[in-house]
């Protein structure tokens, strides 16, 4: 396969749902409770006691495995030189886990990563390139200079939700090498090109009470949030919204016009997946 991953299917609850409530100390080392899954990911946010969303949430993503994606490299470097190379991805659980309050990874330059061993080339069958070929596509690879004579890429991995709003794990690219990218790239709302995805297994809404992922809790008092949560479940849900409305449906683009793209920042339109009867506001 192009891409994968252990596999496990989504899981989906009605609104209220049996709350999964856990101190604040373990919100950066959460290990999910059901140990028997071994691919997915669980959303993490911190609440207050009275059932106001705190500043934080992140996604925990959990892999028995690695998660692999194979792909030609011509799909985001197009020169003759990469016809029958292609880039291979080996990662454990954290290297595709965003940081806390992103749904995105920060992108890395491709060229980077082939100097460290982080992604490494092969052919169709994942095999090692011939000595020659490799070298003959390594020496195209340009970063100095000026913008129109760059040749390279950057990559990330993102959480994000597809047109039939599952959830999915997804390796982006710009066809820039990482220096000419601008800070207005490095948003989760950034255009991209989509190189591979993988389905992501959440605990999801049902969608007729509930739309998105259903989260895990964190509080310094538990009873005290718990009691919140069964006094007044609208309020709640009110509330996660801040969190849930950040989650995406993205733009991706045609390798040209994301060459412009990644040339000349301009808006995107990724859009808002989850809407729970509530415009989205930012945590």
């Amino acid at each position: 396969m192009e891409a994968t991953a252990p596999s496990r299917s989504s899981r989906t609850s009605a609104y209220p749902p049996d709350w999964n409530i856990q101190r604040n100390d373990r919100f950066l080392v959460y290990e999910p409770v059901d140990k028997s899954a071994s691919y997915g990911a669980e959303l993490l946010v911190e609440m207050r006691e009275d059932g106001a969303v705190r500043d934080n949430f992140r996604v925990h993503v959990f892999a028995n495995g690695h998660i692999q994606a194979h792909f030609p490299i011509s799909r985001v470097i197009d020169i003759p030189q990469a016809a029958g190379v292609y880039a291979y991805f080996q990662c454990s659980a954290i290297d595709v886990q965003p940081p806390i309050n992103r749904l995105s990874k920060h992108f890395f330059d491709f060229q980077a990563g082939l100097q460290e061993g982080s992604v490494m080339l092969r052919d169709a069958n994942q095999k090692p390139l011939p000595e020659d070929v490799e070298r003959g596509f390594v020496n195209q690879l340009k970063s100095d200079g000026n913008i129109q004579q760059a040749v390279g890429a950057s990559f990330r991995w993102a959480i994000g939700v597809t047109t039939v709003r599952t959830m999915e794990l997804v390796l982006q690219a710009l066809p820039l090498p990482l220096k000419f990218l601008q800070p207005g790239h490095d948003v989760d709302s950034a255009a991209t090109l989509r190189i591979r995805s993988l389905d992501l297994p959440m605990l999801m809404g049902d969608d007729s009470t509930f739309e998105g992922p259903i989260p895990t809790l964190f509080a310094h008092k538990e009873d005290q949030l718990l009691a919140v949560l069964r006094d007044d479940p609208n309020r709640i849900k009110r509330e996660l919204q801040r969190v849930i409305g950040q989650f995406l449906v993205y733009e991706y683009l045609p390798l040209r016009e994301a060459r412009d793209y990644a040339a000349k920042l301009r808006g995107s339109f990724s859009r808002p997946a989850f809407m729970n009867g509530d415009a989205p506001s930012k945590a």
